[in-house]
């Protein structure tokens, strides 16, 4: 195997930052042959390395989390409201996983790291490490879609006939909706069965 093959599919296939984490974690064995034999510098021991391997693993569980928030924020059905309820759930699922109090903390929530710990534990340091990194992604959530965390004012479009007219902007057309007994027997064959 050629490395200029490695560089050249890369930049034509334009892979995903997740996607290419994942495909070095499931080609370890021949990256690592790759390393020690085509390349002959001493990468392949920094390879073997224990910290090493658990960040990779940490990274390709992470990026798969993050790639899976991706696609709920995207395509025809995504709005200010489910996009609120991804991110939403996304940060909370960033503290609890980062919650120190919470036993299963470590393992539990990511397929490739859960694996790579299977006969080994996790040390204190590379806990330390992974906690931290938890937390800053959960503050930079905050950060980044701080501007769609007041999107509970439209939470009155998922249910309109519940809503109160003081949540809501434009109260006239609401009345109208409310009113409407075949907007109301739309809403409930649609979103209710």
């Amino acid at each position: 195997m050629k490395t200029s093959n490695i560089v050249s599919h890369t930049e034509v296939r334009w892979l995903s930052r997740g996607r290419t984490l994942v495909w070095l974690f499931e080609l370890w064995v021949s990256v690592l042959e790759m390393l020690r034999e085509v390349i002959k510098i001493d990468h392949a021991e920094a390879f073997l390395n224990a910290d090493f391997q658990t960040k990779l693993a940490y990274l390709v569980d992470i990026f798969d989390q993050y790639n899976n928030l991706n696609m709920k924020l995207q395509g025809e059905s995504a709005n200010i409201i489910t996009c609120k309820q991804a991110v939403d759930a996304f940060t909370r699922k960033l503290s609890l996983w980062s919650d120190t109090r919470y036993k299963g903390m470590t393992t539990y929530m990511f397929q490739e790291f859960s694996e790579l710990f299977i006969d080994r534990s996790l040390t204190p340091e590379m806990k330390t490490v992974i906690l931290t990194h938890l937390n800053a992604l959960r503050i930079e959530m905050f950060k980044r879609f701080e501007d769609i965390a007041d999107a509970d004012e439209y939470s009155f479009v998922l249910d309109p006939f519940s809503a109160k007219l003081e949540d809501v902007p434009d109260a006239e057309e609401l009345i109208e909706i409310q009113s409407s007994i075949n907007k109301r027997r739309y809403f409930e064959r649609q979103w209710l069965c």
